[in-house]
């Protein structure tokens, strides 16, 4: 029976997704999934949704090369904004002033 460890490729890959977690500390994870699954899927992020591609494309492309784990880091601030602003646009609270006199 053949054994199953993971190729120097499948190690590289895993370690270079382990490490984008860690540098977002596992409690961000909610925040950066979230954007970018709100990103992907809602009919009002659609002018947007090119962020979710991009973000997709350059993580491949860095896994494929065996690349330093924070060359990734860049597209996370776009992420983890877009989970805030749904949140506000399902409560309705954009467009409104912070601040009232």
């Amino acid at each position: 029976m053949a054994s199953r460890t993971p190729t120097k490729h499948q190690a590289v890959a895993f370690g270079l997704l382990r490490e984008q977690v860690n540098m977002l500390l596992i409690v961000a994870a909610p925040l950066w999934i979230g954007g970018l699954a709100w990103l992907a899927f809602a009919r009002n992020a659609r002018p947007w949704r090119f962020v979710v591609f991009t973000y997709l494309l350059f993580l491949a492309m860095m896994m494929a090369m065996h690349a330093k784990d924070y060359y990734v880091a860049p597209i996370y601030p776009a992420l983890l904004a877009a989970e805030p602003w749904r949140w506000a646009r399902s409560r309705g609270a954009v467009g409104r002033p912070l601040f009232t006199r």
